[in-house]
């Protein structure tokens, strides 16, 4: 077979202003013969396929006129694309196109002639530069100023999660006084609170309590609290609790003397309503000393629990109610005393709740549109983004993608607010597909349909097709290969940068929906990685936020005001979304989370994140397919197992590599040398029908022959395509 080799003078060269409708045919470049490096390559921020740069070129006659005038009515922000066609040497009609931006920034006009830089830039340079700075959902401008629609958003419903809700507040060896004296021969009350300190909060309303002479009051008639007496403070809402107790105190008489008649002491657990009125709604007597006229010294020691059906507004103290008539009348002025010490008090006391409140709404966005919307603010572009992964049919893809209907939302959308004291939520285009690439395992491209470009997100499998789509027809030479280190890894940690843990509100309620780390056999290698999601995924954050509810806390803030959040949701019968659960996706009811029923985003725990990049663990761990990539910490609930389509997912459980099936790849590098001909270079930049979709020639496995008929296969990740031709792949386990 006869060697075709690229014939460079068979090529035109072209500038273009976005805003003109045909472009404009120049001269060759100075230095692009000479000084350029073209190619492919994987860009090292994603899966991208990016021209490799073309350097410092020089422009004469029409092109430099050309750059002049754009420059000098744009500025160094003009947009030019520069067209290289090249044109197969054995049929004019045939030719493929490769796409430069200019870099007005390093444009220098010199003796005639305009030097300036020449690289991918167009969308994914724009991108790059911007892709950090967060912008507001509500934005109804792109950067550069020009109106833009609103966010499309829908509304959710929350159904609620059940929390278990246990509190614990605790006192060890405190000593307080009963000081109960009067004349007037009158019934008098002393409530003293036991004292207690909050040792672990899962309900806001809790509170310490001191037994001291501030706290204790003296009453005729024991229907009034106050804030001293109680531990528990106001019901944010309607509640059933259970408290349970455990009280031991020794007991002393000091002073029983006097006109005293008819004394009594009695250990209440009592509820007040109304809120700070404190009006007595229950005393419920948990102990009652017999005959405290006998009594010297005494150990009292009582357990219990007690259930409470609270209105909002109800408060809860446990107190020691000691009484007795004193004093011989009012023209009598004789005292009467009914003393006591208490020592060595140990008071425990558990709040346990199975807390859910009614169903609530809030706004959410749906990922294709939500990127849709940064990618136009960003560019100024719109409709320039395209994912089979998120898409759906209603958006005019043939299908529903796997992940269509997840959605983002944020703490001030789930409490009901817009914006809070000029706080608004917003979003980075890194943080959304950094979060997706932690959850769903995703690659990304700029993708150019003719003079077009438009970001596109897919799933891994798609930038690593296990078909060949192109063959190398000669024997290669000068063959490299090396370890592919970029892919091997001792060490994993999978999940979201918050949630699993450290929640105010609550402790020990078992999120499932943390992060997690795992190691493998690789003990040999120093590497960690650590794949988080920004955006959160805890089914506890939107739970907590939405308690904070504008019509019940209008005034308040919340840690999660500005923290967004992933929901995943379906459509329902109705115009407004649901919550999707377990009965969805599983075979059965997951094990080791409480309420299973109430359950969300179990698609998206820490396992199920590792197991989406099982395209690279399998393959990085190619020789060690009998070994296993075992958990070792987490900082959140790690009991859960869910099963799916028969097959048990543990979260804290080792996984089998062989489990994730044939690797993809072998862990090496291979160069090798191979001259790039015409047809070659356009096969590069084809697309190929693959099950009946459109899929790129570069994301393919290559042949390559070794020796002949020898054989082997490889990931394209760069090709030089000037001179003897530069090849490096990633070898395929064909």
């Amino acid at each position: 077979m006869a060697l075709v080799t690229l014939n460079t003078n068979i090529e035109k060269h072209y500038l273009q202003h976005e805003d003109d409708i045909q472009p404009v045919l120049v001269e060759e470049p100075i230095g692009w013969k000479d000084n350029t490096n073209q190619g492919l390559s994987r860009s090292k921020n994603s899966d991208e396929f990016i021209s490799k740069s073309a350097k410092q070129i020089k422009f004469i006659g029409k092109g430099r006129e050309y750059i002049k005038t754009s420059e000098s009515i744009y500025g160094t922000k003009a947009k030019i694309r520069y067209i290289v066609v090249r044109e197969n040497p054995e049929d004019s009609y045939d030719f493929f196109k490769d796409v430069y931006f200019l870099d007005l920034k390093t444009f220098k006009d010199k003796s005639g002639q305009i030097e300036v830089k020449a690289d991918e830039g167009g969308m994914a340079l724009v991108i790059k530069n911007r892709k950090n700075q967060k912008v507001e959902y509500d934005r109804e401008t792109t950067i550069d100023g020009d109106s833009i629609e609103k966010l499309s958003t829908r509304k959710l419903l929350l159904a609620g999660r059940r929390i278990f809700l246990r509190s614990i507040l605790k006192e060890e060896a405190a000593k307080f006084q009963l000081r109960n004296g009067s004349k007037f021969d009158t019934r008098i009350y002393l409530q003293t609170p036991i004292p207690v300190k909050i040792l672990s909060r899962s309900h806001s309303e809790l509170k310490d309590v001191y037994a001291d002479e501030f706290n204790q009051q003296k009453t005729k008639t024991p229907n009034i609290g106050s804030v001293g007496l109680v531990f528990f403070l106001s019901a944010e809402r309607d509640k059933d609790i259970t408290v349970e107790y455990d009280v031991d105190f020794l007991l002393k008489r000091t002073t029983y003397r006097g006109k005293e008649r008819g004394g009594g002491l009695t250990i209440d657990l009592v509820v007040y309503k109304d809120s700070t009125d404190f009006n007595l709604k229950e005393r419920i007597q948990l102990y009652n000393l017999e005959n405290p006229h006998s009594v010297t010294s005494k150990r009292i020691q009582i357990q219990g629990s007690q259930f409470l059906e609270l209105k909002k507004g109800d408060s809860v103290s446990l107190e020691i109610l000691s009484h007795a008539r004193l004093g011989t009348g009012f023209a009598n002025y004789s005292w009467g005393r009914f003393d006591w010490d208490v020592e060595d008090s140990n008071c425990t006391i558990n709040l346990s709740e199975d807390s859910e409140i009614k169903p609530s709404y809030t706004d959410v966005v749906r990922v294709h549109e939500l990127i849709d919307k940064e990618v136009e603010i960003l560019t100024g572009r719109r409709n320039s983004f395209y994912s089979e992964l998120f898409g759906r049919k209603d958006l005019g893809y043939e299908q529903d993608g796997e992940f269509s209907g997840l959605t983002v939302t944020n703490g001030l959308w789930i409490r009901g607010f817009d914006s809070k004291e000029d706080k608004k939520p917003s979003i980075s285009l890194k943080q959304i597909q950094e979060s997706l690439n932690a959850c769903c395992g995703i690659g990304s491209m700029i993708e150019r349909n003719g003079f077009k470009e438009r970001l596109r997100i897919e799933g891994l499998d798609f930038f690593y097709i296990p078909h060949v789509t192109l063959e190398l027809p000669f024997v290669v030479t000068e063959i490299e290969v090396t370890p592919a280190i970029d892919f091997l890894y001792s060490n994993y940690e999978f999940g979201y940068k918050k949630g699993g843990d450290g929640y105010e509100e609550a402790t020990g309620i078992g999120e499932y929906n943390g992060k997690a780390s795992y190691s493998n056999i690789l003990d040999h290698v120093e590497r960690n990685l650590s794949v988080l999601s920004e955006i959160r995924g805890d089914s506890s954050m939107p739970e907590f936020a939405r308690r904070k509810h504008k019509t019940t806390h209008p005034l308040d803030d919340t840690r999660y005001d500005m923290d967004n959040v992933f929901i995943d949701a379906l459509e329902s019968e109705t115009d407004v979304l649901i919550e999707r659960k377990w009965q969805h996706d599983f075979d059965k009811q997951p094990e080791g989370i409480y309420d299973p029923d109430s359950a969300t985003n179990l698609r998206f725990t820490p396992s199920k994140m590792r197991d989406r990049r099982k395209l690279f663990l399998a393959s990085s761990l190619y020789h060690h397919q009998n070994s296993s990539i075992r958990f070792t910490s987490s900082n959140c609930n790690s009991n859960l197992i869910t099963l799916s389509n028969g097959i048990e997912s543990n979260e804290k459980g080792d996984k089998k590599v062989s489990d994730y099936g044939k690797p993809r790849f072998k862990p090496y590098w291979v160069k090798f040398t191979h001259p790039v001909s015409y047809s070659i270079s356009k096969r590069l930049r084809s697309k190929v029908i693959i099950d009946g979709k459109e899929r790129y020639v570069f994301y393919g496995m290559i042949r390559y022959r070794v020796a002949e008929n020898v054989y082997q296969y490889g990931y394209l990740f760069e090709v030089k395509e000037k001179g003897k031709g530069e090849w490096k792949v990633l070898l395929a386990n064909r």
